[in-house]
């Protein structure tokens, strides 16, 4: 039986693409990479907090820029980035989107909770 973690790739790809339309959400964000199920999409945030860290506006250019070579093919690469840039129309549901990022992260801990005290793993 294979166990489907439960997660949802359109709200974190808003989630994420958000940040290309108003970068200064980061600054209220308590999502943190790690709460994103998608390894693109982890490594793809984890670049953009860098970006905002070091002061450097975040846009396409600029994210290629942060991302090594390697990375760059594991997101999927620049037409993936531009993709996810210019899939958000509005930063309006932006807050709904981070609830869902950390209610399915919520989730999949449970899950690995329930696992481990059941001994029941996939």
């Amino acid at each position: 039986m294979i166990e489907v973690q439960p997660y949802n790739q359109e709200a974190e790809e808003a989630f994420v693409g958000a940040f290309f339309l108003d970068a200064e959400l980061i600054n209220e964000c308590t999502v943190r990479p790690e709460q994103l199920f998608t390894k693109n999409l982890r490594l793809i945030y984890s670049a953009i907090r860098s970006l905002n860290e070091k002061g450097i506006p975040v846009d396409i250019v600029s994210l290629i820029e942060e991302l090594s070579a390697d990375n760059l093919v594991r997101v999927g690469g620049v037409h993936y980035i531009s993709q996810l840039a210019g899939s958000v129309p509005t930063t309006a549901n932006f807050h709904f989107y981070e609830k869902m990022v950390k209610e399915y992260d919520q989730k999949r801990k449970w899950g690995e909770t329930e696992c481990r005290k059941n001994l029941i793993c996939p």
